[in-house]
C-alpha cells in the first residue's frame, strides 16, 4: 500500500511539474507575440495620432477665449454657491 501512495505522489508531481512547464511556454509564447505584434503596428497607430490631432491655432483670440472661460468658469461657481 505504501509503494501505490509513492507511486501516486510521484505522478501527481510529475503532473503538477508538466502543468506548470505548460503554462509558463504558453506565457512566454504569448509576451512574444504581443512585442512583435507592437512592433508591426506601432508605427501606423502613430502616423494616425499626428494625422487626427486638430490645428492648435485656430485664429481665435487667445485673450477673449481666457476671458469668456473665466467668466464661465465664475458664473458656474456662482450658482453652484446659490443652490
Amino acid at each position: 500500500m505504501n509503494a501505490a501512495i509513492g507511486d501516486m505522489l510521484r505522478e501527481a508531481a510529475l503532473l503538477m511539474v508538466v502543468g506548470m512547464g505548460v503554462v509558463f511556454l504558453f506565457l512566454v509564447l504569448l509576451i512574444a507575440v504581443m512585442q512583435i505584434n507592437a512592433r508591426l503596428f506601432a508605427p501606423s497607430i502613430q502616423n494616425t495620432q499626428h494625422a487626427a490631432m486638430p490645428a492648435i491655432n485656430s485664429g481665435v483670440n487667445d485673450e477673449k477665449l481666457v476671458a469668456v472661460i473665466s467668466a464661465a468658469v465664475h458664473q458656474y461657481r456662482k450658482d453652484i454657491s446659490n443652490d
